[in-house]
């Protein structure tokens, strides 16, 4: 075996050097810079993202600011508009039963008006009847008739006092 041959190691230690030195120069000068320009690429890449992803992670949090301060609004309105309707019905429904009282109150008045002409229709009624009456007492009991005026001014002093 020619390489186990301790003559011909110097000249194999040689041309293993060179070897090498070709094969770093030719790894050095090629695809050593291609190389590690990817890895630079990469690098870039991935801070270029990282930097996107935390300015889009910065936007999407003051998006969520202004939606929760939307809502908040919207909802401090909704409550505002709710309590004017409200206080809009209640003062619609507090006019209308004022409205419904004093029709209440005007037909209760027609309807005191009417029995008190009712009573004193039917007073004077009784009153002519009460005279017929206490005449025909008197008549009956005395064998007399009395005089109108007299008895209907007895009858009116007693329902006098």
């Amino acid at each position: 075996m020619p390489q186990l041959d301790f003559s011909t190691f110097p000249s194999q230690l040689f041309w293993l050097l060179i070897s090498l030195c070709f094969l770093y120069g030719l790894l050095s000068a090629f695809f050593l810079p291609k190389l590690s320009a990817i890895v630079e690429g990469r690098q870039q890449k991935i801070e270029g993202d990282l930097a996107l992803a935390e300015t889009l992670r910065t936007e999407a949090e003051q998006a969520k600011q202004h939606y929760e301060q939307a809502l908040h609004e919207a909802q401090t309105r909704a409550g505002a508009l709710l309590a004017e309707r409200h206080k809009a019905a209640v003062s619609e429904e507090i006019v209308r039963n004022q409205e419904l009282d004093d029709v209440i109150s005007d037909r209760l008045h027609e309807a005191e008006m009417r029995l008190m002409e009712e009573r004193k229709k039917a007073i004077k009624e009784l009153s002519s009847v009460s005279v017929k009456l206490a005449s025909q007492i008197v008549s009956k009991l005395t064998k007399s008739e009395p005089e109108e005026k007299a008895v209907r001014a007895v009858i009116e002093k007693v329902s006098q006092g």
